[in-house]
């Protein structure tokens, strides 16, 4: 998700939720880009600028981050709390332009 909806995001998920150990995030700032690691396997499409990707895809990452995977219906949860209020204040900009899984 774009780097500024997933810092949103992370902050309800913190409000949210107690965690044993924090949810793996990869923020990746040379493309826009926060990255929740989640359970494999439940990959699609959540909105124009929202996507996860498939058990089968890959992500360059130059180290794991620590954590541990968050439970899909946890991020959706958080994403469908904090989504409506990112996208009014960011009432006509574009969705961001990337592609899943890294920059071509």
């Amino acid at each position: 998700m774009p780097q500024a909806l997933g810092v949103a995001v992370r902050h309800t998920i913190d409000v949210l939720f107690v965690f044993e150990q924090e949810p793996a995030v990869i923020d990746a700032p040379e493309c826009g880009r926060m990255y929740f690691l989640t359970e494999p396997g439940r990959g699609g499409v959540w909105g124009a600028d929202v996507w996860t990707l498939d058990a089968g895809s890959w992500l360059p990452v130059p180290q794991l981050p620590n954590g541990c995977p968050l439970p899909v219906s946890d991020l959706r949860r958080a994403l469908s709390l904090t989504y409506p209020a990112f996208r009014g204040r960011t009432a006509g900009l574009p969705p961001q332009q990337s592609t899943p899984g890294g920059i071509l």
